[in-house]
């Protein structure tokens, strides 16, 4: 955080309230939050393991202001053994969108796409994009994808660990094991939603958090799973959210048995108020990606996911 405060000009103190944004808008007097920080509802995921099917989904939604904000980052840590990529909001700690590391977890929260035929650099790697999607091998086999799960102040634990920093420290676990293991002792402030991606494995854990070191796993099986931003799992107070409840209910209507189904209910936007696939005012989903466990490829889709629009194609080697 003090590089990003260097390069970027800004605060440490503001990256800092960046990164606890979310542990502290609760608690701000109401009308003093800006718009674009009101605690909204966002991201959705569908996850399904079969004998012939092994695939995770996840609509990246946020803030309309922050369309072009968000950056892809390769980062090697300085064991020389270590790497993660990760989808990261600018000023942010990787990642409270989605990630994956070269341990092979696969874990979401989102990321945006990266402008076309420009050259960026990303760590020590330079990529193109373009219009034509991109192949990256990667030595990867685990992500993971993340959904929030707004609390009650009641549910919120002073002194504990900020949710950014708990994702950030997944991008190190050495496997699904360790991921677990990470989320059972990190003493979260408020709780959250992890979508673990074993690759290696052909797993797939939700796993639910709140303060205190509450948490809840579920391992998804031949049931569609679909996940807004309220808590399926785990007993925890929580605000009742009428934009997740809504596609919950919308979800559970549509059928996912197959890698097309997910997409399309991820670009189901037949609830005018509430779509699952959002385009504004207010809330816009700013990309989708697709975890294929048994082609071991982590695609990256633009615009609405049942257009199919590929961006980027990670192989998870």
């Amino acid at each position: 955080m003090l590089g990003t405060a260097e390069g970027s000009g800004v605060s440490v103190l503001e990256i800092l309230l960046l990164n606890f944004r979310k542990e502290v808008l609760p608690f701000l007097p109401e009308g003093e939050a800006a718009p674009m920080d009101s605690p909204s509802a966002d991201c959705s995921d569908i996850s399904l393991v079969t004998s012939s099917t092994a695939v995770a989904a996840h609509n990246e939604d946020a803030n309309v202001a922050l369309v072009g904000h968000t950056y892809l980052i390769k980062a090697t840590l300085s064991d020389g053994q270590t790497s993660f990529t990760a989808y990261t909001y600018a000023g942010e700690l990787p990642s409270c969108a989605f990630g994956f590391n070269s341990h092979g977890l696969v874990i979401s929260s989102l990321l945006r796409f990266l402008p076309r035929n420009k050259w960026i650099r990303v760590s020590a790697t330079y990529i193109r994009t373009s219009k034509q999607k991109r192949w990256l091998g990667i030595m990867s086999f685990q992500a993971f994808t993340l959904n929030s799960v707004p609390p009650t102040k009641e549910e919120i634990q002073e002194g504990a660990t900020g949710r950014n920093f708990i994702s950030r420290d997944l991008l190190e676990a050495t496997g699904l094991g360790d991921a677990l293991q990470r989320l059972r002792l990190c003493n979260a402030s408020v709780g959250h939603s992890y979508n673990l991606v074993d690759v290696r494995n052909r797993r797939i854990v939700n796993v639910e958090t709140a303060s205190g070191n509450r948490l809840s796993i579920h391992e998804v099986g031949e049931s569609p799973f679909f996940h807004a931003n309220m808590y399926l799992h785990l007993q925890a107070e929580q605000a009742q959210d009428e934009n997740s409840m809504r596609r919950q209910r919308r979800a559970a209507l549509l059928p996912a048995k197959s890698e097309d189904d997910m997409l399309r209910l991820l670009g189901d936007s037949a609830d005018d108020k509430y779509p699952i696939y959002m385009t504004g005012p207010t809330l816009y989903t700013l990309c989708t990606v697709l975890i294929n466990l048994d082609e071991r490829t982590l695609t990256i889709l633009q615009g609405n996911p049942k257009c199919g629009e590929v961006s980027h194609v990670f192989e998870l080697l």
